[in-house]
């Protein structure tokens, strides 16, 4: 059995569950977005569209399927993130060692850049064909940088 409160939003009142509210206004004011009136209005039209005469709560994965679809990302905190909070925290460019195919440098720039490896894999291979540094340049890259 869960906790239930009812809030407002965007002059609409809706049942739900504590952990799904806390989760909600955490990420909502992670990203600074608190007093957004679009935002607002969208979080009441998609909780309208999940409900229904079965289903009158609206729970925690409704919530997070909600704002993953809005691009409200969740904010996870471990315990090694909390001790190395103090240091600055940056991303680097490292080959990947799970995501390879020959040497990892295009798995590794996806990561990075957080993209599909497939399409760095085929901008190689124009580059290859088209002009001819492809293969050059993978490998340079291949050397300089350094594995995961």
């Amino acid at each position: 059995m869960k906790k239930v409160i009812i809030i407002h939003i965007n002059g609409i009142l809706f049942h739900m569950e504590d952990d799904a509210y806390s989760t909600m206004r955490e990420r909502i004011f992670k990203q600074g977005k608190q007093g957004d009136k679009q935002l607002e209005a969208t979080l009441a039209e998609r909780f309208l569209q999940l409900l229904a005469a079965n289903k009158q709560v609206i729970t925690l994965t409704d919530v997070q399927q909600i704002l993953s679809e809005l691009g409200i990302k969740a904010t996870y905190e471990s315990a090694s993130s909390q001790r190395n909070s103090n240091q600055s925290t940056y991303n680097r460019l490292y080959r990947s060692n799970h995501n390879k195919m020959i040497g990892g440098v295009c798995g590794g720039f996806a990561e990075y850049w957080d993209m599909d490896p497939v399409i760095l894999r085929l901008l190689f291979v124009v580059l290859f064909f088209g002009f001819g540094v492809g293969l050059l340049l993978y490998i340079l890259m291949w050397i300089i940088i350094p594995i995961k």
